[in-house]
């Protein structure tokens, strides 16, 4: 992701954090799930989606600062 420009990096964070609440909307606010996670309150901001939200920057930032090793074209990994 390193190579990605800046608006498709927020783009790619804000799909994720959309798959979060489509996920607490149809699933866990409709079936129940919320009695089951501790801190979770029902149509309000709660630690789970501050720690949603955190997992996804930490992972945006750790993916865009290590690339994926590319190969060389020979088979190899390009590394020594």
């Amino acid at each position: 992701m390193k190579g990605f420009p800046l608006i498709l990096k927020i783009a790619i964070a804000l799909t994720f954090f959309n798959t979060w609440v489509l996920i607490a909307e149809f699933v866990i606010d409709r079936y129940g799930f919320d009695k089951y996670l501790p801190f979770y309150r029902y149509g309000d901001v709660c630690v789970w989606e501050i720690a949603v939200i955190a997992g996804i920057i930490v992972l945006l930032v750790i993916g865009s600062r290590f690339p994926r090793d590319k190969p060389n074209g020979d088979g190899s990994s390009g590394v020594a």
